[in-house]
């Protein structure tokens, strides 16, 4: 999720890639990452899906990188799921120690990603 967010924020992406989609991915942008600089490329929808309750993304740095996608102009949308932690579409994610330590699977945040993301790539790649 993190790498795809980078790529796509960093504006070098070939033109052959038209999607970028991020499950539970940090939402950070890495330190290295130029801010004010931002290569927009227009051609590349973003799709992120991110757990309501993943405890490794902070409200503050949700925010921040909402802000960030908008004022530099992506197509890009964020799907979140209420009460849903991180790695939701891991189902091995299923133990006590996973959930206590912010993981868990959600199958219907899961099912439900995976099914917008078919949609996504069916309507970018029959252009």
């Amino acid at each position: 999720g993190m790498v795809t967010l980078d790529a796509a924020r960093s504006g070098r992406m070939s033109p052959e890639l038209r999607t970028a989609v991020s499950f539970h991915g940090i939402l950070d942008a890495p330190s290295t990452y130029d801010k004010e600089n931002v290569q927009v490329t227009n051609y590349v929808k973003v799709k992120v899906f991110h757990g309501g309750a993943d405890p490794f993304i902070p409200p503050e740095n949700k925010n921040a990188f909402i802000n960030q996608m908008n004022r530099h102009g992506f197509d890009w949308e964020l799907i979140e799921f209420d009460n849903v932690k991180h790695a939701f579409t891991r189902p091995e994610k299923i133990f006590e120690s996973d959930f206590e330590a912010g993981f868990g699977y959600d199958e219907t945040a899961a099912e439900s990603s995976w099914h917008e993301t078919l949609m996504l790539l069916k309507k970018t790649l029959d252009r």
